[in-house]
């Protein structure tokens, strides 16, 4: 992440590491101290203006990247819910939004595909 500077960083590394996952930009913007509008003005200027994802979208694949990696240790569905403190049905729409597969498939999913869900929001055209 040593290309991510600044608050960008503090954000992206707040998400990352929160628990229970980071959902929304309000939480996000509670858990590193901020207005929301200043963390979206942030994201924004780095990643929108270049054609990069809006912010929620990289909350939800970051969500969806943790959810197949819960799921690769062997967890169940319920575990892996549970685990990431969402019910049934957000996880249920969040696999099938990230990755096209059911919350029982979610094992098959790899770590490379997952991790894409994540990238794919943060690369930016130049």
């Amino acid at each position: 992440m040593n290309h991510i500077r600044g608050k960008l960083r503090e954000y992206v590394e707040a998400a990352i590491t929160a628990y229970p996952p980071v959902r929304t930009t309000k939480r996000l913007a509670t858990l590193v101290d901020r207005k929301e509008s200043a963390v979206r003005d942030v994201w924004s200027h780095r990643f929108r203006s270049k054609g990069g994802g809006r912010l929620k979208e990289f909350l939800f694949a970051l969500l969806a990247y943790r959810a197949a990696a819960a799921a690769r240790r062997g967890t169940s569905p319920q575990e892996v819910a549970e685990e990431l403190g969402v019910g049934a049905a957000t996880l249920a729409r969040v696999t099938h939004r990230a990755f096209g597969v059911k919350p029982i498939n979610l094992s098959r999913v790899s770590s490379l595909r997952a991790l894409e869900a994540v990238t794919v929001v943060l690369a930016a055209r130049r």
